[in-house]
C-alpha cells in the first residue's frame, strides 16, 4: 500500500492568498536577523528520525545571538508560515538548452527525495516568479536572484570536454543569507551538472538521475558523509587506488618548489610521509593530487580563507555515521582499476581493520536500481526543514510522484539502517 497515493510537488509552495508570505522578491534576498522565522528543534528522546547525517547548522531562533552566523549558510528559508510552513529551494535554468536536456533528470531526482518533503517543510518547485514554468529560464524577466541555477555543462559535438576533468558536476551547500549591508550576489546557489548528455550512448539517465538526487542533497545542507570529521573512525580511505596516484607520487619525489623542504626537524620527509600529506590535508592535495579534495575529511579542508575556515566550523555532524546515505561516493569512484576491484572507501571493520566496500545509497557495486535514500538522509531534512513530525507521524513505504503532467512514478522506501 502506497503511504501516499499522490504527491503534487508544485502544489507545495504557498499563494499570497493562503498564507503570510516572508519572501520579499524584489530584494533578491533574505538577510539576518529579521528575515527568517524560528526553524530550531529539540532533538526529542526516541524521535526515529533522528539518526545521522552531516552538513550546515538549523537556522537559529529569532532573537539568538548572532555572531556565529557568519558566513551565512543554512537551510533556505521559509516563504509560507500559514497553513503551514514550507521552505522550498526554487530553481530555474540557466539557458533553454539546459533545460532541454535536464528537465527529465531533474524531476525524476526531485521524486526521489519525496519521502523527505513528506515528513519535513521541504519543497522543491519551478521559481514562482517565472511567469513560463514549463522552461524557467533565470535570465527571465522578474526572476529572482536567489533562485537556484542549474547548468548543463557539457558541450554538444566535444568529446574531449565532456569526458575531460574540467567538465565537473557541483553545487553550492545550502542557501547562502546575505549579511546585512552587503551587496547582493546574484545567481549564488548554482547546480553546475556534467553528468549526462542525451544525445550520446554513454549519457544514462538512470545514473545521472543518482548522481543529480545527491547534489539535492548538497542544495538542501548536506555534505559528503564520507567526509565527516569522524570518517577515520568508519571509513578506510584508500588513497593510493585512487585515479592520479602514482602521477602524484612522481610530483612528490621531484618536489621542484620545494613544498616539503619546510620540516621543523630539517629532515627529509620519506615519500610515505609526503604522499599522507598530500592524501589527508587540503594544502597540498591542492598542489599535487586534486582528486583527494573529493574525500579529505571535513576538518582538514577549506583552510585557505577565514570565510571557508567558517564555513567548515559551521558544519554539523550525527553521533551516528551512515554508510547508505545518497551523500556517500561510491568504492570504485575514481578508482584507477574498477573491473579489478581497486577500491578507494571501504567500511572499517573490528579493530580498525579494512571491511567491505561503500556504495552510494546502498546500491552494491554501483547497481542504480538498488539505490535510493536513507532513513539517514530524511532525518537531517526533517531536521534542518522541520515540519514538527515525530516517529508516530511517520509510515514508511511507497510514495506515488506526480509533478505536472510530466512525470507519475511509484518512489520506493527509504533505505533502513544495515538493510545491506
Amino acid at each position: 500500500m502506497l503511504s501516499a497515493v499522490a504527491l503534487l510537488l508544485v502544489s507545495l509552495i504557498c499563494s499570497a492568498q493562503s498564507c503570510s508570505l516572508h519572501r520579499r522578491y524584489q530584494h533578491d534576498s533574505f538577510q539576518f536577523p529579521q528575515d527568517f522565522t524560528n526553524n530550531s528543534i529539540t532533538a526529542h528522546p526516541g524521535h526515529e528520525l533522528l539518526k545521522r547525517w552531516y552538513g550546515v547548522k538549523t537556522l537559529p531562533a529569532p532573537g539568538a545571538d548572532q555572531s556565529y552566523l557568519s558566513p551565512y549558510y543554512y537551510p533556505w528559508p521559509v516563504t509560507c508560515s500559514s497553513p503551514k510552513v514550507v521552505q522550498p529551494i526554487r530553481y530555474c535554468f540557466k539557458d533553454k538548452r539546459s533545460a532541454k536536456n535536464l528537465q527529465a533528470v531533474v524531476d525524476r531526482s526531485i521524486a526521489a527525495w519525496s519521502q523527505a518533503t513528506l515528513v519535513s517543510s521541504l519543497a522543491i518547485t519551478v521559481e514562482p516568479t517565472c511567469r513560463d514554468k514549463n522552461m524557467c529560464i533565470c535570465s527571465g524577466l522578474g526572476v529572482a536572484k536567489d533562485a537556484l541555477m542549474i547548468s548543463d555543462e557539457t558541450i554538444d559535438g566535444n568529446d574531449e570536454w565532456n569526458h575531460g576533468p574540467e567538465c565537473y558536476t557541483a553545487s553550492t551547500v545550502g542557501y547562502r543569507y546575505a549579511p546585512k549591508g552587503q551587496p547582493i550576489i546574484p545567481h549564488r546557489h548554482y547546480m553546475k551538472f556534467c553528468s549526462y548528455a542525451p544525445q550520446y550512448s554513454w549519457g544514462q539517465f538512470e545514473e545521472a538521475e543518482r548522481d543529480m538526487g545527491h547534489e539535492w542533497g548538497h542544495v538542501m545542507g548536506l555534505q559528503h558523509e564520507h567526509q565527516r570529521p569522524d570518517r577515520n573512525e568508519y571509513i578506510y580511505f584508500k588513497c593510493k587506488n585512487l585515479k592520479g596516484y602514482e602521477q602524484a607520487y612522481e610530483k612528490a619525489d621531484i618536489d621542484e618548489e620545494g613544498w616539503f623542504d619546510d620540516d621543523d626537524h630539517g629532515e627529509e620527509l620519506s615519500m610515505k610521509e609526503k604522499m599522507s600529506r598530500i592524501c589527508n590535508h587540503e594544502l597540498y592535495a591542492s598542489k599535487f593530487f586534486p582528486a583527494v579534495l573529493e574525500y579529505i575529511r571535513g576538518d582538514a579542508q577549506h583552510m585557505d580563507t577565514v570565510e571557508s575556515q567558517a564555513i567548515v566550523n559551521n558544519m554539523v555532524k550525527s553521533d551516528r555515521f551512515d554508510f547508505e546515505s545518497i551523500m556517500m561516493y561510491d568504492a570504485d569512484l575514481m578508482s584507477i582499476d574498477k573491473a579489478g576491484k581497486k577500491y578507494v572507501l571501504f567500511r572499517r571493520g573490528p579493530g580498525g581493520s579494512v571491511g567491505a566496500p561503500v556504495w552510494m545509497g546502498g546500491g552494491v557495486n554501483g547497481d542504480l536500481k538498488s539505490t535510493k535514500l536513507s532513513e539517514g538522509d530524511i532525518a537531517r531534512v526533517s531536521m534542518l526543514y522541520d515540519s514538527g513530525h515525530t516517529k508516530e507521524d511517520v509510515s514508511w513505504g511507497p510514495v506515488r510522484v506526480k509533478i505536472g503532467g510530466r512525470l507519475d512514478v511509484v518512489v520506493p522506501a527509504p533505505r533502513k539502517r544495515n538493510e545491506l
